[in-house]
């Protein structure tokens, strides 16, 4: 069975997400202690791949999963199964978050065709994702690219193959060929992070939160109030004015670029 690593859960027409256990197994076996034969370690504990497949990808990703816990590392599942379908950007969008925070060393996405979670991925500044559709690509995607997330199709590519894929992608490490002076990519990897985090921080203050402003709609001071970015692009928020404690109801659209556009209750008179 699936680790259950998440529980999305709908509350007053809001989309919350909150930890129900460990991401990982805390006794995971640790190094010489016999509990893993041929396991990749980082440091002192075992490496770990957060996974999630669309809604009926979950039978190609069980048929993934044993072979990367042959290659000795831990899986975390956090497939939309059971969740409505337009849900399952939220839950591509927590893999690249778990990656980038660290709590996992690399991200399997599966799709129809793989091209729609990459490009949803990538939007997580620190996030290289690929598609790939065979054993060259994969050695290419970690070897050149240094990419930390594979996208898969399940439509498109057998799961023989996308065996074979994952094996590749997971011996593999960043470690470009030498006729490629390997200094001048690695150099180049904070630019390109930079091109996509102009600010420091990425267009929001992380891929779940912004801190939007809002004009008071009683004493017409401007607050700022916290927007948690996976609750949708459209969403309608009750927030009380820090200065006269009154409350608004805020509503808010993001657009596909990012953007964020705020506007009052149309029933309020100013």
């Amino acid at each position: 069975m699936p680790v259950a690593c998440w529980m999305l859960n709908r509350h007053t027409n809001r989309q919350s997400m909150r930890r129900s256990q460990p991401l990982f197994s805390a006794n995971h076996p640790q190094p010489g202690d016999g509990g893993l034969r041929g396991a990749v370690h980082a440091g002192d504990s075992v490496m770990r791949v957060v996974m999630a497949a669309d809604p009926a990808g979950q039978a190609y990703l069980e048929q993934l999963r044993s072979v990367i816990e042959e290659h000795g590392w831990e899986v975390c599942d956090l497939s939309a199964e059971g969740l409505p379908s337009d849900d399952w950007p939220t839950v591509v969008l927590s893999v690249g978050s778990l990656v980038v925070s660290g709590q996992a060393d690399r991200g399997i996405v599966i799709g129809p065709t793989g091209n729609g979670e990459a490009l949803v991925i990538n939007r997580i500044p620190e996030i290289r994702c690929t598609v790939c559709w065979d054993s060259r690509s994969a050695r290419v995607a970690r070897q050149e690219l240094d990419a930390n997330v594979l996208a898969l199709s399940r439509e498109l590519v057998p799961a023989a193959r996308a065996r074979r894929i994952v094996a590749t992608w997971l011996q593999r490490s960043f470690r470009p060929s030498t006729h490629h002076e390997p200094e001048r990519f690695e150099r180049r990897l904070p630019d390109l992070i930079a091109l996509g985090n102009p600010n420091g921080r990425g267009r929001h203050l992380s891929p779940f939160l912004d801190e939007p402003t809002y004009i008071c709609e009683h004493c017409r001071e401007e607050f700022a109030f916290q927007l948690e970015l996976l609750d949708g692009a459209t969403q309608e928020l009750i927030e009380e004015c820090p200065v006269c404690g009154q409350e608004n109801r805020i509503l808010v659209e993001i657009d596909a670029q990012g953007a964020i556009r705020t506007s009052g209750d149309p029933d309020v008179s100013h």
